[in-house]
Protein backbone atom coordinates (compact mmCIF):
# COMPACT_ATOMS: atom_id res chain seq x y z
CA UNK A 1 0.00 0.00 0.00
CA UNK A 2 2.77 2.64 0.74
CA UNK A 3 4.67 1.90 -2.84
CA UNK A 4 1.19 2.48 -4.17
CA UNK A 5 0.64 5.51 -2.15
CA UNK A 6 4.17 7.13 -3.45
CA UNK A 7 3.59 6.32 -6.86
CA UNK A 8 0.34 8.41 -6.46
CA UNK A 9 2.60 11.33 -4.86
CA UNK A 10 5.10 11.18 -7.34
CA UNK A 11 2.24 12.02 -9.99
CA UNK A 12 0.74 15.03 -8.49
CA UNK A 13 0.08 17.84 -10.42
CA UNK A 14 1.31 15.51 -13.75
CA UNK A 15 -0.56 15.05 -16.57
CA UNK A 16 -2.46 11.59 -16.46
CA UNK A 17 -4.57 9.47 -18.61
CA UNK A 18 -7.64 7.94 -16.30
CA UNK A 19 -9.55 4.71 -18.07
CA UNK A 20 -13.59 4.45 -16.72
CA UNK A 21 -15.72 1.26 -16.73
CA UNK A 22 -17.59 2.93 -20.00
CA UNK A 23 -14.55 2.98 -21.90
CA UNK A 24 -14.14 6.44 -21.77
CA UNK A 25 -10.88 8.12 -20.51
CA UNK A 26 -10.08 11.27 -19.24
CA UNK A 27 -6.91 13.30 -19.67
CA UNK A 28 -5.96 15.77 -17.37
CA UNK A 29 -4.00 17.47 -14.37
CA UNK A 30 -3.78 14.87 -11.21
CA UNK A 31 -4.77 16.94 -8.52
CA UNK A 32 -5.93 14.15 -5.64
CA UNK A 33 -6.56 10.72 -4.58
CA UNK A 34 -8.70 11.34 -1.51
CA UNK A 35 -8.94 8.38 1.31
CA UNK A 36 -11.80 6.70 -0.48
CA UNK A 37 -9.59 6.34 -3.44
CA UNK A 38 -11.82 9.07 -5.78
CA UNK A 39 -9.22 10.34 -8.03
CA UNK A 40 -9.47 14.14 -8.69
CA UNK A 41 -8.70 16.00 -12.53
CA UNK A 42 -8.22 19.70 -13.14
CA UNK A 43 -8.83 20.97 -16.62
CA UNK A 44 -9.83 17.73 -18.17
CA UNK A 45 -10.57 16.81 -20.93
CA UNK A 46 -12.95 13.64 -22.13
CA UNK A 47 -12.10 11.06 -24.63
CA UNK A 48 -14.80 9.10 -26.20
CA UNK A 49 -14.25 5.66 -27.19
CA UNK A 50 -13.92 5.25 -30.78
CA UNK A 51 -16.64 3.09 -31.91
CA UNK A 52 -18.64 5.76 -30.40
CA UNK A 53 -17.87 8.29 -32.58
CA UNK A 54 -18.76 8.40 -36.43
CA UNK A 55 -16.18 8.42 -38.57
CA UNK A 56 -16.67 11.62 -40.25
CA UNK A 57 -16.46 13.40 -36.60
CA UNK A 58 -14.13 11.68 -35.34
CA UNK A 59 -11.35 14.71 -34.88
CA UNK A 60 -14.24 17.27 -33.64
CA UNK A 61 -16.04 14.92 -31.56
CA UNK A 62 -13.35 12.49 -30.00
CA UNK A 63 -12.43 15.23 -27.60
CA UNK A 64 -14.83 17.51 -24.96
CA UNK A 65 -13.53 20.44 -22.32
CA UNK A 66 -14.81 18.94 -18.47
CA UNK A 67 -12.74 21.15 -16.65
CA UNK A 68 -12.41 20.10 -12.69
CA UNK A 69 -13.56 15.88 -12.71
CA UNK A 70 -13.97 13.70 -9.87
CA UNK A 71 -13.76 10.04 -10.70
CA UNK A 72 -15.39 7.70 -7.99
CA UNK A 73 -12.90 4.65 -7.17
CA UNK A 74 -15.60 1.91 -8.54
CA UNK A 75 -15.15 3.41 -12.14
CA UNK A 76 -11.52 3.88 -12.07
CA UNK A 77 -10.32 1.15 -14.81
CA UNK A 78 -6.67 2.12 -14.93
CA UNK A 79 -4.92 5.36 -14.26
CA UNK A 80 -1.59 6.04 -16.99
CA UNK A 81 1.33 8.70 -16.98
CA UNK A 82 4.57 8.58 -18.34
CA UNK A 83 7.05 5.90 -16.99
CA UNK A 84 9.63 9.18 -16.29
CA UNK A 85 7.40 10.47 -13.47
CA UNK A 86 7.48 7.87 -11.93
CA UNK A 87 11.21 7.23 -11.58
CA UNK A 88 11.80 10.52 -10.52
CA UNK A 89 13.46 10.73 -6.88
CA UNK A 90 11.58 14.05 -5.73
Amino acid sequence: MAAARDAVQKLLGSTVRAHVTDGRSFVGTLVCVDGAGNTVLAEAEEWAPAADVALENRVEAARRWVGLLNIKQALLVRLEADSRLLARSD
